[in-house]
């Protein structure tokens, strides 16, 4: 989001915000802010995003679940704004910073004026309010001495803008100032206006260059610079007319980038438009990918965590397994406790060794024994030995069995995490290692919040049936337990996997047995196996053992098919609705 995108979005907010009323003010993320405003043009939802990837300022219709407990941030935002109106919203001299400034009421009761600031910098990005006098009230991220000897950002210090940059505001600057910057810039048009033009990034560069000469790339000669310093001016004059919105899409179709106006340098084939405002262009753009990435960095936190803990599960079980090996040296305390004491009358007071007859083989055989101990005490110390190693192979022996049924379950749970889609799925996996002991429980000042329930994936078959897929084993516990009896239950065989539904009471049709068969494939442990072996049955044949772990059950009447998982045919089914 460069500072020229901003421009629409800050005229788009005045038009539409400016009077409104905050009702709510929430924190659904550690980094995003959406702040509910009532006025009389209607309900709005403003999203202010300080992600170090995504960081920017627009309208929303995506509402996030939001944490059992809000931050502190957002409840000093709630004391702060909560009943206040929007007094105006501004762009700084054409930069990435928004201001909106507030008329809300203190403890006493009395007018005061709050700002809220939001600075689009990369991973510098930031929310801060502060105080009419300028004061920082608090930020989102708190930047002390530590990270930047420039500028601190801090509750109680005084607010410093940004450092300013020498750049010209394309909103005020004159032809001859545009003229003089030209002729001291760089070679090539699109750099040139980059470094001349607050806000300006990359693609904004380049589609002016376009406009202006029909290339992208176009380079300026001495003459050249002077003879654009006017159709630049007029050409800055009329951006702020220019729209609406578009989303560029890829040749996938899918939203590759979001421009506040048509670009003449692209196919206007695959440029979406927005009449609605840039707000909308900006939401559908980030939804999806600031969804995707924010996905992404937790799944990539919890899958760290499950391999930590594997890998302790595995360094365990090598203990244990190498007392299960200590088999030979158990045996051997035993023999010699026995030969011993079968041989007491012949050995007297002997030290150090004894020789006698081992009547396993016959033939003589030479122990040896600690000299400080009689004969009878050395076969005691031999059987106290065989005892103490046939414990600790008893216990090996369930620590082994308990160990690796861990390690299955740790296993499946990061296959899982493969397949979450949706937050809730992935907090599910989170609260299900909470409750094996895996992870730690987050630390609440109150009572949690219960969340809703994630839905497993529908798809629906070539067929016209639908087909339901757990995508974690809490999911996959709640599908097959309320599936009705008749409904036909797929799960790869002998690995982790989903459990697939088929709602269909009658006889399935073949195609759409094969589709739901890939799908128990596609979303099991043998997804990159050529063959994998997909059990199927009714759901009358499937139970829950008691007590046993999330997503584990048992089945009976089952028969085999054998599928190649096939990505293209995954994607080419049918989502349904949730």
């Amino acid at each position: 989001m460069d500072g020229l995108m901003l421009s629409y979005i800050v005229r788009e907010l005045t038009e539409k915000l400016t009077g409104s009323r905050v009702d709510r003010v929430l924190q659904p993320e550690k980094d995003e802010l959406h702040l509910l405003l009532r006025g009389q043009s209607g309900t709005y939802r403003l999203l202010l995003c300080a992600s170090a990837n995504n960081a920017r300022v627009h309208l929303t219709n995506a509402a996030k679940p939001n944490p059992t407990e809000p931050p502190m941030f957002c409840m000093l935002l709630r004391k702060q704004l909560q009943g206040g109106r929007v007094q105006a919203v501004s762009q700084v001299a054409g930069d990435r910073v928004v201001e909106i400034a507030f008329q809300c009421a203190d403890e006493m009761g009395e007018r005061v004026r709050r700002d809220l600031v939001c600075e689009i910098m990369g991973r510098h990005s930031n929310l801060i309010l502060r105080d009419a006098q300028g004061r920082i009230l608090d930020a989102i991220h708190h930047v002390g001495a530590n990270i930047s000897r420039v500028r601190e950002v801090k509750p109680g210090l005084l607010y410093t803008p940004p450092p300013a940059q020498a750049k010209l505001d394309p909103a005020r600057a004159t032809a001859g100032q545009l003229q003089a910057a030209l002729e001291s810039g760089a070679a090539k048009l699109d750099k040139a206006l980059a470094e001349i033009l607050m806000g300006f990034g990359r693609e904004s560069s380049r589609e002016v260059a376009y406009r202006l000469t029909g290339q992208e790339g176009a380079r300026l000669d001495p003459a050249g610079r002077a003879a654009l310093a006017g159709p630049l001016h007029a050409l800055l004059s009329e951006l702020p007319a220019f729209g609406p919105g578009v989303l560029l899409m890829d040749e996938n179709g899918e939203a590759a980038d979001v421009f506040p106006f048509a670009q003449q340098r692209f196919d206007p084939a695959r440029q979406r438009p927005f009449p609605e405002g840039p707000s909308a262009a900006m939401d559908a753009f980030y939804t999806l990918r600031d969804k995707r990435e924010r996905l992404a960095q937790k799944t990539a936190a919890l899958a760290r965590s499950i391999r930590a803990n594997i890998e302790r599960c595995e360094n365990r079980l090598a203990i244990h397994e190498e007392a299960l090996a200590a088999d030979s040296r158990m045996e051997e305390a035993r023999v010699c406790g026995e030969l011993l004491t079968a041989n007491l009358h012949l050995l007297g007071k002997a030290r150090g060794q004894a020789e006698v007859t081992d009547y396993y083989t016959g033939k003589a055989r030479v122990i040896a024994l600690d000299p400080r101990l009689s004969p009878a005490q050395n076969a005691q110390r031999f059987f106290w030995q065989y005892r103490k190693l046939r414990a600790a192979q008893i216990y090996a022996k369930e620590q082994v069995h308990k160990i690796r049924g861990e390690i299955e379950m740790l296993a499946s749970q990061l296959d899982d995490l493969r397949k979450c889609e949706e937050p809730l799925a992935l907090d599910e996996i989170r609260a299900e290692l909470v409750r094996s002991g895996h992870l730690r429980a987050a630390h609440t000042r109150g009572k949690a919040r219960k969340m809703p329930p994630s839905e497993p994936m529908r798809v629906i078959s070539s067929d016209g049936i639908l087909i339901r897929v757990g995508r974690n084993s809490v999911q996959n516990d709640r599908l097959t337990l309320s599936a009705h009896g008749d409904a036909l239950w797929l799960h790869a065989k002998d690995m982790a996997g989903s459990h697939v539904v088929v709602d269909h009471t009658g006889e399935v049709p073949e195609k759409t047995l094969w589709e739901a068969a890939h799908l128990a494939a596609w979303f099991s442990r043998g997804v990159g196996s050529g063959q994998v072996p997909v059990d199927y049955t009714r759901r009358r044949h499937v139970r829950k053992p008691s007590g046993a772990a999330a997503g584990f059950v048992v089945y009976t009447n089952q028969k085999t098919l054998y599928v190649t998982p096939d990505e293209a045919l995954i994607k080419g089914l049918t989502r349904g609705e949730q």
